[in-house]
């Protein structure tokens, strides 16, 4: 396996992190992905609305299907600024856990 350096390394490299759910529908590397700034896609769930919030800007798939992951990226590519938008949003989230 990679050392968490390599694997951090290119992870933050990496534009998009697919964030499938394992043996729950959250896993590490939606996390993961959010500190390094690359963009997290997750299945639609309403798990996710109800942990994160309504509005949140992470991107998700009903199938993951390459079609629909490409239809996806090709959108969000076309928002120069949904990078920032997803990190200022994930900044603000952790923000509002440590004050509560």
């Amino acid at each position: 396996g990679l050392r968490i350096g390599e694997y951090k390394s290119i992870l933050s490299q990496s534009r998009f992190t697919f964030a499938p759910e394992g043996v729950h529908v959250e896993s590490y590397r939606l996390s993961e992905a959010l500190e390094v700034s690359s963009i997290p896609i997750v299945s639609c769930d309403d798990y996710f609305q109800g942990l994160f919030g309504e509005g949140h800007p992470i991107p998700c798939v009903n199938i993951w299907s390459w079609s629909e992951l490409d239809a996806l990226m090709n959108e969000i590519e076309g928002t120069g600024s949904y990078t920032l938008q997803v990190q200022e949003w994930w900044s603000g989230y952790k923000g509002n856990l440590r004050d509560r």
